[in-house]
């Protein structure tokens, strides 16, 4: 993205996710030029699959990826959500990265922020 990244609204807390097991969901904003850019969080080191822990800090990548052609239209606002299942420990907080920079360092919360709904979070990324 050439133009600055500007993100908003992030939000972690802890949870269960659709099978019971204890989890932590993350919400946040991204305000993108037009319409068309995908957004997704995507957990650090996955593509090395060197993520296998889920105790600790959890570090996520933001990844915007542009849209195919410029479709003219005004400044958007795209949801970016993650469901992490605690299955080795608890998540003590949240870091979020956007092309190795520090965008965001989360607290996690006991229950969804005021506005965010869990079932939002249900077409989260998994790890």
């Amino acid at each position: 993205m050439a133009t600055q990244l500007h993100t908003r609204n992030w939000h972690a807390w802890h949870d269960q996710s659709t099978d019971g097991q204890p989890c932590v969901r993350v919400h946040g904003e991204v305000v993108v030029p037009s319409a068309g850019y995908g957004i997704e969080l995507q957990r650090h080191g996955s593509e090395r699959a060197d993520a296998g822990s889920t105790g600790g800090e959890l570090v996520l990548n933001l990844i915007v990826r542009e849209p195919a052609a410029d479709r003219g239209q005004p400044e958007t606002v795209v949801p970016a959500h993650y469901v992490l299942e605690e299955t080795t420990g608890p998540v003590t907080g949240v870091t979020i990265l956007h092309q190795g920079r520090e965008i965001a360092r989360l607290n996690i919360e006991t229950a969804p922020p005021q506005g965010v709904q869990p079932a939002q979070s249900m077409h989260a990324n998994r790890a």
